[in-house]
């Protein structure tokens, strides 16, 4: 059986279930626009031969189908990863008419693709990208 650890508790989980669990981590919110910045883990099983660029822009596709006119900033390889690692970032508009900054990682392992996100206000872009960054050096995936 897989599990999942807490400080406080653990959660066993049969093997012969997918374990698709969405992490995510907020922060305050703001006071003009009531926006909070957030990041956000997705992982789910590895369930193709695609390489980690091929997955990546798979997903930057239908981000980009699903984002209302996004403003592609930059796309590679992101270094000093644990593992290789691939990104895209984007600037796009909500429906409530603020511009919001996003960074989306992608890793891939034997058996899982791992999906990082940062979303933050376009104005709060350099103090959360580098925060992201340093988290993203430290993840380390599961196999």
């Amino acid at each position: 059986m897989a599990g999942f650890d807490t400080p406080y508790f653990r959660f066993m989980v049969p093997s012969s279930w997918n374990d698709e669990t969405t992490y995510i981590m907020t922060g305050v919110e703001d006071p003009e626009t009531g926006f909070r910045s957030n990041i956000v883990v997705q992982h789910r099983e590895r369930n193709s031969d695609k390489t980690l660029v091929e997955a990546a822009e798979e997903e930057i596709a239908a981000v980009g189908e699903a984002l209302a006119e996004p403003e592609l900033i930059e796309q590679g390889p992101v270094d000093g990863c644990q593992v290789a690692a691939y990104g895209a970032t984007w600037t796009c508009t909500t429906e409530e008419d603020f511009e919001v900054y996003q960074r989306q990682v992608y890793m891939l392992t034997e058996v899982r693709l791992y999906i990082l996100t940062c979303t933050c206000l376009k104005t709060e872009r350099k103090v959360m990208d580098e925060m992201f960054l340093r988290i993203l050096r430290s993840f380390q995936p599961k196999t």
